[in-house]
Formats: structure tokens, C-alpha cells, sequence
């Protein structure tokens, strides 16, 4: 699109996200780990490239609280379905611009690390409701795909992640998911 319209540096500039993002995830697929610093570059390149693609439908936000070491590592590919979800199945259908929000921390009573992920899009009930019927009979691949992680991690790398999904209450609209790592 952005070459079709003559604009070749941000075509050069997204391209260049892109392939970082493709080899960030090939890197990540071989390893069950990623440090956060890098998990957080990755995440900022795939919603930089989805906000050019929707033509800045939501802004977004990443936080990291200051207590957290951000060399600490994290199961890899685990996050990037979650910010998938929050994007394509709630803020892509706002009728307004939408916010993501994603934050790191730590608790500090359970020592327990967070990650929340939380959307002002449509809402989970809402985006079932668009989804056409036949793929209303099976569950996303990206949710699949979380909780067999999930299952992996907690049985073979004797962590203990939970993940919690709230679907906010009106007048708010959207969807928080609460990710909670404690290594064992």
C-alpha cells in the first residue's frame, strides 16, 4: 500500500520492522525463553506495523515497572497471541479509536510476575457475536495455542502460569487479561 502510493521511506521503515519481527520470531521459536527488553521490541514492532495496517485505529502503551529488571526472561512466544486477540477481535471493531495497554510487574507479596494486557475494544461477548458462524464452533488458534504453552511450561519447565481473562462492566467496554508467571 505504502509503495503503491509513492511513499518508499515508511514503505523501507515498516518493511525493515517487519523482517525484524519475523526473525525476532524465528529467534524465539528455537528458544523457550526471550529476555523482556526483547519481548518488548517485538511487541512494539507488531503493533506499530497493525497500527500503519489500520490506519491508527488505537494507540497503545507498554509500561514497565521500575522495580523489574528488564534482562529478566520470559516464556517466549506467549504475549504476542494475547496482543493479537486485544487487537483484531475488540479494538478493530471500535467505532472510536481504541487504547491498548500493556504492563509489566511484579507482585511483590506472591513474587509473582505480570503481565496485563487490557483493551477499551468491543469486548469478548461482543466479538463472538461478529465472528461468522463457522468459526464460532472452534476456539482461536492464538487461544489454543496459549494454553497448550501454558500447559508445557507449567509441566515441563515446573512454572506455575495462570492466565485470567475479565470482561469489563459498563460503561466500560473491553477486555483485561491478567498473565501470572512464578518460576517454581
Amino acid at each position: 500500500h505504502l509503495i503503491k502510493r509513492k511513499k518508499l521511506d515508511e514503505a523501507h521503515a515498516h518493511i525493515d520492522k517487519f523482517s525484524k519481527l519475523l526473525r525476532s520470531y524465528i529467534k524465539s521459536s528455537r528458544n523457550r525463553y526471550i529476555l523482556l527488553t526483547e519481548e518488548i521490541n517485538n511487541l512494539k514492532n507488531y503493533i506499530e506495523l497493525q497500527q500503519v495496517r489500520f490506519k491508527d485505529k488505537f494507540d497503545y502503551e507498554i509500561i514497565t515497572d521500575t522495580s523489574i529488571d528488564i534482562n529478566t526472561s520470559i516464556p517466549s512466544l506467549l504475549l504476542q497471541p494475547l496482543v493479537e486477540n486485544a487487537i483484531t477481535h475488540g479494538l478493530l471493531h471500535n467505532e472510536k479509536k481504541g487504547c491498548l495497554r500493556i504492563e509489566f510487574k511484579n507482585d511483590p507479596i506472591t513474587n509473582v510476575f505480570l503481565c496485563i494486557i487490557d483493551d477499551d475494544g468491543i469486548g469478548r461477548a461482543n466479538a463472538k457475536l461478529i465472528k461468522e458462524p463457522n468459526v464460532l464452533k472452534t476456539e482461536s488458534y492464538g487461544n489454543e495455542l496459549i494454553k497448550d504453552l501454558i500447559s508445557i511450561f507449567n509441566r515441563y519447565e515446573k512454572m506455575n502460569i495462570a492466565i485470567e481473562y475479565i470482561d469489563k462492566e459498563k460503561p466500560l467496554t473491553g477486555t483485561t487479561v491478567i498473565l501470572r508467571i512464578k518460576k517454581v
